[in-house]
């Protein structure tokens, strides 16, 4: 038995060294929007997006130093490529298309992070694709419905209500 815990310590190092080299990531997981995982319903057309950041294999002590978000819709077009953002930000990062997403439209989006530390930079795969659905617009229905929210109209939800008349 102790032989074999001796051969795992000294392969361990050695298979730690080989991934040192290669500089890579795992994938960011934890994918959010607007703070809801996978919602099926009810996501602004200007959502916000959050993600863990993966440990980069070469070291513990990497941060993140840049993003790539991606948004696809049903055809799986792409709907928005924010490029690589130089940025730390990993939560409630907002949408930065030029017009907003359709709305009750199904989406898919994957983020890529770099990190950098003391062994140098590190460029994760990109993440598993993440999905959701904007919400309905209050336009295409009756003027008597009305969006509820908060009076500073900065929820992150919001619900229908029909006016008594």
């Amino acid at each position: 038995m102790v032989r074999k815990t001796q051969a795992t310590m000294v392969l361990l190092p050695l298979a730690m060294g080989a991934l040192a080299t290669l500089g890579e990531a795992a994938q960011p997981t934890g994918l959010m929007v607007d703070f809801k995982r996978s919602p099926s319903l009810g996501v602004r057309t200007k959502p916000a997006f959050t993600w863990i950041v993966p440990p980069c294999e070469a070291g513990s002590d990497h941060a993140q130093v840049a993003y790539q978000l991606t948004v696809t819709g049903p055809g799986g077009e792409k709907a928005w490529d924010s490029g690589k953002v130089s940025s730390p930000a990993s939560t409630y990062v907002e949408y930065g298309g030029t017009a907003p997403l359709a709305a009750g439209t199904p989406f898919k989006w994957t983020v890529t992070t770099w990190t950098e530390g003391s062994s140098g930079p590190c460029k994760s795969a990109p993440s598993a694709p993440g999905s959701f659905v904007t919400a309905l617009s209050a336009s295409g229905f009756a003027p008597a419905v009305k969006w509820l929210s908060t009076p500073n109209k900065t929820a992150t939800f919001g619900y229908f209500r029909k006016e008594i008349t």
